[in-house]
């Protein structure tokens, strides 16, 4: 594997949903359902695309915007939370590229997720101790603001230009270009190429955040030999 970014990579800072895990079609799924329950507009391709990265608040804006009404956050979320009970997850995030991010780099995680969420789901996948650094959008404004990435970089005291991003969506690519910081694109979530075509250009387009590792090694060793 071959690459063409000519800074060495010391932490990978990685979006969750979509990225780490595989929840991108459960959570559009039951917003669908919501949408259903009540008698609300029903999402097409484009709308869903969009939701998938934003925040619950942002969604419940998105959709009173589609209604031309407000949509009732308590009623919403009721509906959402029960579909969200009985919908499939699973974690992308192998224990071998766990294992790696751990060991030879500085691992640390942003997300349009709650910090309730997130947490809820480090316990349930085991993945204590993981992350050096978590930014969510109860602390930060929502991606594409690249305010959890100024955070991390500076916390952490790492460039961004060392710092390898990976998502799934254009948010994502578009905060890592605002701190410019090179940014991985996997293929996990509801995204299309299309999506990405107006965009700043990734280092790279990857099936998974499991193939991530094998990239640096190859980013680094490349530079170590220039």
């Amino acid at each position: 594997m071959t690459s063409a970014y000519d800074n060495p990579i010391h932490a990978v800072i990685s979006d969750w949903c979509g990225t780490i895990e595989s929840n991108v079609v459960s959570r559009i799924t039951a917003i669908q359902s919501c949408c259903k329950d009540m008698g609300l507009q029903p999402l097409n391709t484009e709308a869903s695309q969009k939701i998938s990265g934003m925040t619950q608040q942002c969604t419940i804006d998105y959709l009173s915007s589609l209604n031309k009404l407000k949509v009732d956050k308590n009623q919403f979320m009721k509906y959402y939370s029960r579909y969200r009970q009985h919908q499939q997850t699973q974690l992308i995030l192998s224990t071998a590229a766990k294992k790696w991010f751990t060991q030879h780099c500085t691992f640390c995680l942003f997300t349009n997720g709650t910090r309730t969420y997130i947490n809820d789901n480090i316990k349930k996948y085991e993945l204590d101790n993981c992350f050096e650094q978590i930014a969510t959008s109860d602390e930060f404004p929502a991606k594409p603001s690249p305010a959890m990435l100024e955070f991390i970089t500076k916390a952490i005291n790492i460039p961004a230009k060392h710092c390898l991003i990976v998502g799934d969506h254009p948010f994502d690519l578009l905060a890592a270009h605002a701190v410019q910081a090179p940014c991985v694109i996997v293929e996990t979530g509801i995204s299309s190429p299309d999506d990405f075509v107006n965009l700043p250009k990734a280092v790279a387009h990857l099936e998974t955040i499991n193939d991530v590792p094998a990239l640096i090694q190859s980013i680094n060793a490349e530079n170590m030999d220039r």
